[in-house]
């Protein structure tokens, strides 16, 4: 199912009524590290709010158990998950920053990383285990960068 025309606070007003809620309820379901208020919710639904945060995007996506790609693909962004396409990539380049030879060890983390974050944007749960793998493996990419 795809829609151009409905704005993100369409959509999430749309689902929230077919599930029956209430602002305060869909609020009330989030956990206090993604919180997102009422108040907030009902801007966004009523697009005086249109651009909300990603964080936002995905606490209200937690709250409604959705993907990031569900949603991504209802306003016609097919192109969320390439990662197939960056890891073909990754291990068929000899470079992987400008100058910089890849080794062995730079393309494992990289790898990973886009794991990570594919798991991320395909799983209908927010899962603070992934963000913290996610920030892991970048600040592993960091050090073994600097040393080549």
């Amino acid at each position: 199912m795809q829609n151009n025309e409905l704005t993100f606070g369409d959509y999430i007003r749309n689902i929230r009524q077919s599930k029956g809620l209430t602002l305060s309820e869909v609020s009330d379901m989030m956990d206090n590290e993604q919180y997102v208020s009422n108040s907030y919710l009902s801007k966004l639904e009523s697009n005086v709010r249109l651009n909300p945060t990603m964080d936002t995007v995905a606490a209200i996506c937690k709250a409604y158990n959705l993907s990031l790609n569900e949603v991504a693909k209802f306003f016609g962004i097919n192109e969320v998950d390439r990662t197939d396409d960056l890891k073909t990539l990754l291990l068929n380049s000899k470079y992987i920053f400008a100058d910089r030879i890849a080794d062995g060890k730079t393309k494992l983390l990289l790898n990973n990383l886009i794991n990570y974050i594919s798991v991320y944007v395909n799983n209908k749960t927010i899962d603070r285990d992934i963000e913290s793998n996610i920030l892991k493996t970048i600040d592993s990419l960091k050090l073994n960068t600097q040393s080549l």
